[in-house]
């Protein structure tokens, strides 16, 4: 039972990664297919999970087939697994930032050629080589063979337009046995920031083990250092984190201008069996809060600081006025 939901979970996950940017059908221009091996763990999946040793030395293969009148040339790389800030597993990002946790990289352990020309109307076997850690591991290594026509350019009168592009994803999963790994959640580095030139308080969790986490809800609320008003929160649901990584998790501002102070972090998550919870204190230097509500768009400005300085000089004035015609009729009446 075990091994059935974690092969419906990870081919929920590549198979939402198996097509990126593709506007059009037409402009498909090459297909790519893997050779499933003997030690694949499920030979009903069409990406690679593989059952290995420690130090064992494998080489599999994917076909690539180009059905076109014109040869294509494919830029081949080897992806570790990540999570991005919305709480996706991400399979394209190359040398993305290895989190503080990760033990074995996938992305040195698997190799493969980094550009291959595909004739056309024809195909061609491209050989991945894996080599495993000498020290057996439980858990799983995550990552993708990505698979992109290279760039063409176009050269026009006025300027280089660069063609559309499509790529493909296949998945592929090491392992060593089949002992159960729990995920464990960290709370690190909570600071202000900005997504998409809006203000946001980020929270940045980290899965430290080599499993995936899923389904992650989370509910954060933001407060005064000590207040027990709610000044921001949000909440979130079926987000999945990939093995040994982190991501900034966003709580917006609601287009509220960022203002300086300490304040307090309620933030709980849960992956359906278990659950973190944390309170945590941060600041907001002032210096920060003005440049980010500089740069920030759709911003509702506070005026209450303004409202209470008219208030003031409309009081001063009306004193100032009471004093003058008090002065006046005193004056009248000595004449």
């Amino acid at each position: 039972m075990k091994k059935i939901i974690r092969t419906s979970f990870i081919s929920l996950f590549l198979l939402m990664f198996l097509f990126v940017n593709i506007a059009d059908a037409s402009e498909l221009t090459f297909s790519v297919s893997a050779i499933i091996p003997e030690n694949q763990v499920d030979k009903n999946q069409t990406y690679f999970d593989l059952r290995m040793k420690p130090k064992q030395k494998q080489t599999v293969e994917v076909v690539l087939r180009n059905d076109t009148k014109k040869d294509v040339t494919i830029e081949v790389l080897i992806n570790r697994a990540v999570t991005n800030n919305n709480g996706i597993i991400d399979y394209s990002q190359k040398n993305h930032k290895a989190d503080s946790s990760l033990k074995y990289n996938i992305e040195d352990l698997v190799t493969s050629e980094k550009e291959i020309t595909i004739p056309a109307q024809s195909s061609k076997k491209l050989p991945i080589h894996i080599e495993m850690p000498n020290e057996e591991f439980n858990g799983i290594l995550l990552g993708g063979i990505h698979f992109q026509e290279k760039e063409k350019q176009k050269q026009t009168k006025k300027n280089v337009q660069i063609e559309n592009k499509f790529a493909y994803v296949v998945g592929i999963v090491l392992s060593m046995n089949d002992k159960e790994v729990k995920p464990s959640l960290q709370l690190n580095k909570i600071k202000p920031a900005q997504v998409n030139y809006r203000n946001v308080i980020t929270a940045n969790l980290q899965n430290t083990e080599p499993t995936m986490l899923k389904p992650l809800s989370i509910d954060a609320k933001i407060y005064k250092e000590n207040g027990d008003k709610v000044l921001y929160k949000t909440k979130q649901e079926n987000m999945r984190m990939s093995p040994n990584s982190n991501f900034n998790f966003a709580i917006p501002l609601n287009n509220q201008e960022m203002k300086k102070g300490t304040y307090r972090l309620e933030l709980e998550a849960t992956d359906g069996n278990q659950k973190w919870k944390w309170d945590k204190n941060f600041t907001i230097d002032g210096d920060v809060a003005k440049d980010f509500n500089k740069q920030a768009v759709g911003l509702q400005k506070d005026y209450t600081i303004w409202y209470i300085i008219g208030g003031i000089l409309l009081v001063l004035l009306l004193l100032v006025l009471v004093y003058w015609l008090g002065r006046r009729s005193k004056k009248q009446l000595s004449e």
